[in-house]
């Protein structure tokens, strides 16, 4: 089966697309490339990405999660967030990976045999540091500059990745139409509403809004807008508190009624998956 494929999606920038349905970014400027993210760790990214560029690489991982540090080990240096390198660790296991990995290739590509999903090889879960990538950090490539933007709450560590002179942003998993707001290391719905607040003033750096899952297309500007007002609906008891189950495990809340494509049933384009029991800051 096919484990990667891509897309030119800018002069500058390729959406790489891992078959587990996860969106990594390579940037590449006249001097030196940026690959934003590597996935699961299944099949060989980094020969792939070779295919791609020859100018040198930098890495850097939005989050610690598995379907975006889940490849690191692939490659020398890797940016992370140091808010997110111990749960790099656990939430990166073999383990993890292998089983995410089957469920969400399992549900894209239901054509594929559970033995040949069974049968993909996987990179070894990264053991060796990273190094810090800090929010205002900027990554010159020659003619297109990419800069790290905090927007912790789905992780401590969460980033965006502005890329300044195209005027897009990737936001990752960090805001999108179904934020993740759940897992053990997820900030507060409180928090998270005071982050985004924060990052409005941001918004006059950027046109366009890139994410690491769904379709890839653009998402509009007022989904950050909408978020804070999806976060202020749950913080006052609002919102449709409806029950909401993980494919890999657990019971939650979601904000509002969604379709299966995750989607809002009502049109919106923000929407957040929660623990009741943190929702406001102790």
């Amino acid at each position: 089966m096919e484990i990667f494929s891509s897309e030119k999606i800018s002069p500058h920038v390729t959406r790489i697309t891992e078959c587990t349905g996860t969106h990594m970014y390579l940037a590449e400027g006249d001097d030196k490339a940026l690959l934003i993210d590597t996935g699961c760790g299944v099949g060989n990214l980094k020969e792939y990405v070779e295919q791609l560029t020859k100018k040198p690489l930098t890495v850097v991982c939005t989050h610690g999660h598995m379907d975006h540090a889940g490849g690191a080990d692939q490659f020398h240096e890797v940016y992370l967030n140091s808010s997110d390198w111990e749960l790099s660790l656990t939430h990166c296991s073999l383990e993890n990976r292998k089983a995410y990995t089957q469920i969400t290739v399992g549900m894209l590509h239901p054509e594929i045999d559970e033995k040949e999903i069974c049968s993909l090889e996987f990179q070894r879960t990264r053991g060796g540091s990273y190094k810090e990538l800090q929010s205002g950090m900027k990554f010159n490539l020659g003619g297109i500059t990419v800069q790290a933007l905090s927007m912790k709450g789905h992780t401590p560590g969460s980033m965006c990745m502005l890329f300044c002179e195209e005027r897009s942003i990737l936001f990752g998993d960090a805001c999108n139409p179904s934020v993740f707001l759940f897992d053990t290391e997820a900030e507060s719905v409180e928090t998270y509403r005071n982050v985004l607040i924060e990052f409005q003033k941001n918004e006059e750096l950027y046109d366009s809004i890139w994410l690491s899952h769904g379709p890839g297309q653009d998402i509009p500007k007022e989904i950050l807008e909408q978020m804070i007002e999806v976060c202020n609906e749950v913080i006052n008891g609002m919102d449709d508190k409806e029950d909401f189950h993980f494919f890999m495990g657990g019971d939650y809340k979601v904000a509002h009624k969604m379709l299966e494509n995750q989607m809002r049933e009502d049109g919106g384009i923000a929407n957040i998956i929660y623990n009741p029991q943190k929702i406001v800051n102790a």
